[in-house]
Parts: C-alpha cells; sequence; structure tokens
C-alpha cells in the first residue's frame, strides 16, 4: 500500500492542441522548443517539478479528435484521458511513495 501522507506532487503540463493552433505557434513563435525547453530547465531540473508533455501527441494532429479549435470532442477527451492517466500514474510510481 502507498502512504501519501503529506506528499503533493507538482506537475507542469504543456496540454494538447488542436491542428490549428499548432499551426499558429509553429509559424508565429520562432522559438516555441526554446522555450518549452526553459520551462523544463527551470521547473524540472532546478525545483523538482515534474515536466509533461502532451502537445506533441498524435491527437494533436487529428482535426477529429477536436470539436474546434481549443476543445476536444468525446472521443478525443476519451483518448486524452487515457494518456493523462498512464502519464500520471507513471510519474506518481516512478517517486517510489511507499
Amino acid at each position: 500500500m502507498i502512504y501519501l501522507k503529506n506528499y503533493i506532487l507538482i506537475f507542469f503540463l504543456v496540454t494538447f492542441v488542436s491542428p490549428s493552433y499548432n499551426n499558429h505557434y509553429q509559424n508565429t513563435i520562432t522559438n516555441y522548443e526554446s522555450i518549452i525547453h526553459h520551462i523544463n530547465y527551470k521547473y524540472q531540473n532546478k525545483y523538482g517539478v515534474k515536466f509533461i508533455r502532451f502537445d506533441k501527441l498524435p491527437i494533436n494532429y487529428n482535426q477529429n479528435n477536436f470539436l474546434d479549435a481549443i476543445h476536444l470532442n468525446e472521443i478525443g477527451s476519451k483518448k486524452f484521458s487515457v494518456i493523462l492517466a498512464k502519464s500520471l500514474n507513471e510519474s506518481v510510481f516512478e517517486e517510489k511513495l511507499y
């Protein structure tokens, strides 16, 4: 059994993006990857905050997973829920909290 008494995990999530936003980021923010890298370094490496990226998932490149430019539809949200649960589960158990 895992006891989490007085133990808080902090995560920094880079969330999913629709194909239209993904194109916008790539075309407008020329240093997008360096910004992400800086955030990763500052918060994960320096402060120990877990950094999880969801902006490069395959579901991001299929408009059929999105209701509009920023919201997942039912199909996309089910796919993302599985991915999110798996990622958080792996991150929590990576900490060996027992």
